[in-house]
């Protein structure tokens, strides 16, 4: 299911307005899984497209993800526990490609109220974070294959703020979403 469809711009200009160079790209991604259960892999499905550029900014900006603690600020940031996600020939940061997200290393056991989320980066300054909370309770395997977003969502985006509140339900995994 399509999530997230961004068309990002940027520009530069001189003190006196003369024109230095821009870059406009559009990224598209998939909602991450509503559950995630340890000693498993997840993914998502992310495409990142530069539209038009100028001067040497057409490869400046690159979207990347990964698996971190829940109580970061941004995307921008990360803990030396962080599990980075890469495409399928192994790319952490992707440009002018369609791929599959999967994180590099299997998802840690967690106690009951860790935060833990996936961050995708965007780039210049823009990201989403997906916050999931370890709960006790039913076997992942018991969960249903069908995607669910569980818990409230928090989204800004461009200095637009929303949120989305979603009926909550538990499991042995981290469940929940947020984007920041």
């Amino acid at each position: 299911m399509t999530e997230g469809n961004m068309t990002i711009s940027h520009s530069r200009k001189t003190s006196s307005g003369d024109h230095i160079a821009h870059i406009n790209y559009q990224v598209t991604w998939d909602t991450p899984p509503a559950y995630i259960a340890p000693g498993a892999k997840t993914g998502f499905n992310v495409e990142m497209k530069v539209l038009d550029y100028s001067a040497s900014w057409g490869s400046l900006y690159k979207v990347n993800a990964h698996f971190d603690s829940g109580e970061l600020a941004s995307a921008d940031y990360a803990t030396s526990g962080l599990i980075r996600f890469q495409s399928d020939i192994g790319e952490t940061h992707i440009i002018n490609t369609k791929t599959y997200f999967e994180n590099s290393k299997v998802i840690p056991e967690g106690k009951a109220g860790d935060k833990k989320a996936i961050w995708l980066n965007l780039g210049d300054n823009y990201g989403y974070c997906y916050l999931y909370e370890w709960k006790e309770g039913i076997p992942a395997a018991a969960q249903s294959d069908t995607p669910v977003l569980i818990g409230e969502w928090n989204i800004n985006a461009n200095n637009i703020r929303g949120k989305i509140d979603i009926a909550n339900q538990t499991g042995t995994q981290f469940s929940g979403g947020s984007a920041y």
